[in-house]
This record gives structure tokens, sequence and C-alpha cells, in this order.
């Protein structure tokens, strides 16, 4: 069964990082908004710099919470 029929509109759906994961083409005639947000352990961490995303000294990953 495909997963869209399991979400309704205006669902959330949370992936794990590691799942390895696509959309098929929207063929509707609305636009399918999507909103990306990354969390990472940041703590003895240490970020691949072959990573599409890197922090900047502009813009640098903000913190959730500090202990």
């Amino acid at each position: 069964m495909p997963l869209l029929s399991l979400y309704r509109t205006s669902g959330v759906i949370l992936i794990h990082g590691e799942v390895v994961h696509r959309s098929a083409q929207n063929t509707s005639h609305d636009s399918r908004h999507v909103y990306t947000f990354h969390i990472m352990e940041s703590q003895d961490t240490r970020w691949s710099p072959d990573n599409w995303l890197q922090p900047t000294e502009e813009l640098p990953f903000p913190l959730l919470y500090t202990i």
C-alpha cells in the first residue's frame, strides 16, 4: 500500500536521516509545499565536509537547547 494513502492533507511525516526516501512526481495542478527541518547531535560530533548542508560564520547551526 503506498504511503500516500496513509496520510491526510496537511499531515506530517518524520523520516530518520538514514532512511532512503523520495517523493513521486506531483501530477496534480496543486503545489506540494514541503518544509524541511534537520536536527543533529552537535556535542562531540564531527560534521562531514561532504555534507550538502554546512554551517558558516554568518549562518551557524543554531542550538536547540544548552546544558
